[in-house]
């Protein structure tokens, strides 16, 4: 491998570690947003019921997709 191709090839993995970092950072602040959005909701009116209602209507969808149990012969 010629030095050109090196110093190529070294230069694209900085980008891409610096990229990666930039990534790694935004998904920290999206995380951040999302706990705070989550505490800011969980203080509203009605939050529990809306729970209880949504944790119902999957069971039951759970419960509908079951497979049935066929026998074998």
């Amino acid at each position: 491998m010629s030095t050109a191709t090196r110093k190529q090839l070294e230069s694209s993995v900085r980008e891409i570690g610096s990229v990666l970092q930039q990534v790694i950072g935004e998904l920290g602040n999206l995380k951040d947003l999302a706990i705070g959005t989550m505490t800011v909701v969980k203080e509203l009116p009605g939050y529990e019921e809306a729970l209880e209602k949504m944790k119902t209507k999957q069971e039951e969808k759970e419960k509908e997709q079951e497979p049935e149990t066929k026998l074998e012969l």
